[in-house]
């Protein structure tokens, strides 16, 4: 993966983050919202149709990641897929040895997986935040 496909990952999740701080930004709006229950549903539902895009093309993005690995079995690539820890992704030196080839240097890999860390610290807050109804069932 080049540097221009690690800025466009980047670019993918910009719109995540964006609306995260869109929605503690409008404190007073939300608490209009809040007590207007029409207004607060539109807002939910908007929110979350925008935040179902993000993540579909986050996990097409990943899957196509995965996909293009080489050394790789397809059964490998179905396990990391499912992994819950992206530290397995460099722990395992098969799967070092096939992100090391895939990416055109240390330094784009390296930069890959900060993205994708706060990516999933950015998911993992905002399941932790009750205001947005986002459970992990949802994701």
């Amino acid at each position: 993966m080049s540097g221009i496909e690690c800025a466009g990952l980047a670019l993918a999740v910009l719109p995540i983050v964006i609306e995260v701080a869109k929605s503690y930004r409008n404190g007073v709006d939300s608490i209009r919202d809040v007590l207007s229950k029409s207004r607060r549903d539109e807002g939910l539902e908007d929110f979350y149709q925008e935040l179902w895009m993000e993540v579909y093309l986050l996990d097409r993005q990943l899957r196509d990641t995965v996909d293009s690995l080489p050394l790789l079995t397809e059964d490998r690539k179905a396990s990391l897929l499912k992994a819950e820890n992206l530290k397995q992704w460099t722990l395992e030196s098969d799967v070092a040895d096939a992100l090391q080839e895939h990416f055109n240097s240390e330094t784009d890999l390296q930069a890959f997986m900060v993205i994708m860390g706060k990516i999933v610290q950015l998911l993992a807050q905002l399941i932790k935040d009750e205001t947005t109804h986002v459970g992990s069932k949802h994701m």
